[in-house]
This record gives C-alpha cells, structure tokens and sequence, in this order.
C-alpha cells in the first residue's frame, strides 16, 4: 500500500449522478373525471314540470299576465281543465259564477 491508502492499479471511477425528472401523467385523472361526470349524470334526477302538457303558439308579443285571472285549458281531446283539475263545462259556468267578482279576467290556453 502506498501512502493515499489505495491499492496500487486500483483507481476509482467517479460516477455521475443523473437526476430524474418526474414526469405527470395526467391519465388517471382524466379517468378519475370521467367517472365523476357519468356518475352525477346517472345519479341525478330529471324532474319534469308539473302540470298540464299543452303545445302553445309561439308569440313576438309579450306574456300576458296571468295574476288575478282564471287560467282554464282546453286541451285537443276537448278536455277543460280549472286549477289542474278535469271539469265539464258546467261546472266550469258554476264556478266562473262563484268567482266572477274576485277576478280581473279569464285567460284560456287552447291546443
């Protein structure tokens, strides 16, 4: 042995050190918010308006106003309906009697 402590014909061999760069594989995150969206699309409910299913004339005009009037719809199988409710057309007369003096007016949506 020599005086550096080596063995002779032995000699170290420096070694670089390679730093790695983490890449970001976004994969799994775009199948994380696939499965987020169909799961709320499946989940969700579809609530459908209550009511009376009438096709009414499109307008340019306005709205009308419907506060303080009788609404009464007449649907194309010739079906009156008061309030939601399926009523002949004389009971219709009686309560349009009962009600004429609370009321500004009478609006009719026909199919």
């Amino acid at each position: 042995m020599r005086g550096n402590g080596f063995k002779t014909g032995v000699f170290k061999i420096p070694r670089k050190t390679r730093l790695l760069k983490g890449d970001l594989d976004i994969a799994p995150l775009i199948d994380c918010v696939f499965l987020l969206l169909i799961f709320f699309m499946l989940t969700s409910t579809f609530v459908k308006p209550a009511g009376i299913r009438v096709n009414l004339p499109r307008t340019v005009t306005a709205d009308l106003l419907t506060e303080g009037k009788f609404v009464i719809v007449i649907t194309g199988e010739d079906i009156v309906y008061y309030r939601d409710k399926a009523v002949s057309i004389e009971k219709l007369k009686q309560l349009l009697q009962k009600e004429k003096e609370r009321t500004k007016g009478v609006l009719i949506k026909a199919d």
